[in-house]
């Protein structure tokens, strides 16, 4: 089970280093004023970007540890 989870959290990160995800920090940077000529633009993209891999992980967590429900007469519970 372990295993499993290293293994979804390491697809997780590596999925995250993807020219979208350089897109998306840059429009939400740039949704909040910080355009690519200020000096603190690339503190901007590398806390956007952590937070989308931050949400992958988590995302991937859960889909691990909820592969099984216990009670396999109900669905996932987390799921929205």
């Amino acid at each position: 089970m372990r295993l499993a989870v290293l293994g979804f959290c390491a697809l997780g990160l590596l999925g995250c280093a993807s020219s979208e995800a350089n897109q998306v920090a840059t429009e939400r940077c740039e949704a909040v004023g910080i355009t690519p000529g200020d000096p603190d633009f690339a503190v901007c993209m590398q806390a956007y970007r952590q937070s989308q891999r931050e949400g992958a992980l988590n995302q991937n967590y859960h889909n691990a540890i909820n592969a099984v429900p216990d009670d396999r007469r109900r669905a996932h519970d987390w799921v929205f």
